[in-house]
This record gives structure tokens, C-alpha cells and sequence, in this order.
């Protein structure tokens, strides 16, 4: 999943070691901290010991008027090989799909065909990512186990 160390070298000189940060949060410590508090009360931050790398963090109106939270990882994704592709069905293709049974007769007595459906805005919110990885992912602040009442956890 990691390149190697040397090609991570190569990779880090050529790219900036933080994503885009907030104004807001980058110019008010009080604000970094209430932020991070608040993310790890609702299980979105894991706070380590070791950081390797370090995300951008800021914020896009939604059309609603709500706000939406975008982590800025490209310096982070850097270190990792890229991921194999997945070649998915188009919609034109699935609404273009036809089985015929063995004998041109129904289907349904030689196969069951099982379709699955996802809701892609709600993908994020279900996927969780694994503990070692958390280190790649820091906030773009400096904590204290104090500063966000961690301690003797």
C-alpha cells in the first residue's frame, strides 16, 4: 500500500507538505482546538503519536447554506501507490443487460442474478479507516494530550 521509502523521498521535495488550511482555523489556536475537540467526539479524528503526514482542512457552502468539510489529503495520498482500477458498468450499459436461461427459456430456472445498489453520498460516513493509517492523516495543528483533554487516555 506504501511506496517505498525512496521513492517517498523523491515524491515529498516535489510536493507541499500541508494541504490548503482554513484562514479561520489557521489564525485562531482557540478555534483549532474547540475544532479538533468536536472532531473527536463524534469519531471523524484519532489522535496518535506519530505523525507522517499532514492533511489540509477547510470548508465549501453548500447549496443549502450548510457547510461541507473537505479534507485536502493530496500530500498524504503521495506516499501510497495508487490503488488498481475498477472498471464499473455504465448506467446505459446495466439498462442494456440480458440473460437468457440455458434452454431460451427463462431465467429463473438456471441462475439468480443478484444486483447490489449504493448510495455514494452516504459512502464516506460508512467507511472507517483503519488505525495505522491514522498517522498519514494528522490535522495541520499541534496538540497536547492536555489540549484536547486526552490525558491518562
Amino acid at each position: 500500500m506504501l511506496r517505498p521509502e525512496d521513492e517517498q523521498a523523491l515524491i515529498g521535495g516535489a510536493s507541499p507538505t500541508i494541504g490548503y488550511v482554513d484562514p479561520k482555523l489557521k489564525g485562531s489556536r482557540r478555534a483549532q482546538i474547540a475544532f479538533a475537540k468536536q472532531l473527536i467526539d463524534i469519531g471523524l479524528f484519532r489522535a496518535t503519536r506519530r505523525r507522517q503526514g499532514t492533511v489540509g482542512i477547510f470548508f465549501v457552502k453548500k447549496k443549502d447554506g450548510s457547510l461541507r468539510l473537505i479534507l485536502d489529503s493530496r500530500p498524504s495520498n503521495e506516499r501510497f501507490r495508487k490503488p488498481p482500477s475498477t472498471p464499473l458498468a455504465t448506467a446505459e450499459c446495466l439498462s442494456n443487460f440480458e440473460i437468457e436461461g440455458s434452454s431460451g427459456g427463462d431465467i429463473s430456472d438456471d441462475l439468480f442474478v443478484y444486483v447490489g445498489v449504493s448510495d455514494i453520498e452516504n459512502c464516506f460516513h460508512r467507511m472507517q479507516m483503519p488505525t495505522w493509517l491514522s498517522d498519514y492523516f494528522w490535522l495541520p495543528f499541534s496538540f497536547c494530550a492536555g489540549d484536547l483533554d486526552l490525558t491518562g487516555q
